[in-house]
Order: C-alpha cells, then sequence, then structure tokens
C-alpha cells in the first residue's frame, strides 16, 4: 500500500497520468508447473453412460478460481511477459515493475489490478 500511496503522490506532484485496469478471467490465463488433481463438482452429473462411477478425480492443466497456486501462476506469467518486454522488476516491492524506454512508465501489480503511471498517455495506452 505505500508503493501504491508514494507513485500516486508522485504523478500528481509530476501532473503524470495514471491508468487502472481490472483484468477479467486473470487466474483462468495461469499454467501448472506441477500436478494438481480435483474431484468431480457435486454439481456436475455426467451421464452414467460415459461414467461408471461419479468419484472421478481430473487433472487440472489451467488454473481455476479458488485453487492456492493460481494467483502465483498468474502473477508468475505476467511478470515473465513485462520483464520480456524490457521492465525491470523491483527489488523492493516486487509488484512493481518501472519501463527502461526513453519515456518513464510505472505498472504496478495487485493481484488482477495494475495501476500504470507515467507522463506520455499515448504511451499508457
Amino acid at each position: 500500500m505505500l508503493t501504491f500511496k508514494l507513485l500516486l503522490a508522485i504523478s500528481i506532484i509530476k501532473k503524470w497520468h495514471t491508468l487502472q485496469l481490472d483484468i477479467n478471467n486473470t487466474f483462468l490465463n495461469g499454467d501448472h508447473h506441477e500436478e494438481v488433481y480435483m474431484t468431480l463438482p457435486k454439481s456436475l452429473i455426467v451421464p452414467s453412460s460415459t461414467c461408471v462411477d461419479n468419484n472421478l478425480i481430473f487433472q487440472l492443466h489451467k488454473s481455476i478460481y479458488g485453487l492456492r497456486q493460481s494467483s502465483r501462476q498468474w502473477y508468475k506469467k505476467l511478470s515473465d511477459a513485462l520483464i520480456r518486454e524490457g521492465f525491470k522488476q523491483s527489488h523492493v516491492d516486487y509488484a512493481l515493475f518501472t519501463g527502461s524506454d526513453d519515456t518513464y512508465i510505472t505498472l504496478l501489480v495487485y493481484v488482477n489490478d495494475i495501476i500504470i503511471i507515467g507522463p506520455n498517455l499515448t504511451l499508457l495506452h
């Protein structure tokens, strides 16, 4: 929260632009790198012709809401993509990424919300 307040103060003092993004279906974009299994939800009924027993166990290949691993996998995928694009990750606050281009851009990530701050609105978009 301290980083967020500091970035907003800098943005106001320097008269920079601030954008906020809320990413929908965030956790559905994470990939699992370990084996994760789940039982069939009680609300899902499988026809008896395709299933002998309703006590099936499924291996997940993508994240779903409610898993402890979901937010970690989403953050890993996002931070890897930002670093590939040239952003530098802060060593003090791992949720803070800064651009290394001629024009300054800052991204602050909190779960599925991203605050983008910088002097050039066109570049922010």
